[in-house]
């Protein structure tokens, strides 16, 4: 489901740019680990619905992680 939800996102959100195979899949790892990691650790704390606004507000943070990983890509392809 992760890297479904990877990949959906990457392909949405950057449906134009063109890396490298390689490059591509390890953002997707990134990426996938990080929302696998985040899902298990909600799990473990219970589900409670308190940690779904930590989820919201880390993500706020993350704002932007994103494109600073795709630009660095394509600046190093060049």
């Amino acid at each position: 489901m992760c890297e479904y939800v990877t990949k959906k996102y990457l392909s949405t959100v950057f449906p134009d740019v063109q890396l490298s195979d390689y490059d591509r899949q390890l953002i997707t790892r990134y990426f996938k680990c990080s929302c696998f990691g985040l899902t298990i650790d909600w799990i473990k704390a219970g589900m409670k619905d308190e940690y779904i606004e930590d989820m919201h507000r880390i993500l706020q943070q993350s704002k932007g992680v994103a494109d600073l990983i795709i630009k660095n890509c394509i600046e190093s392809q060049q």
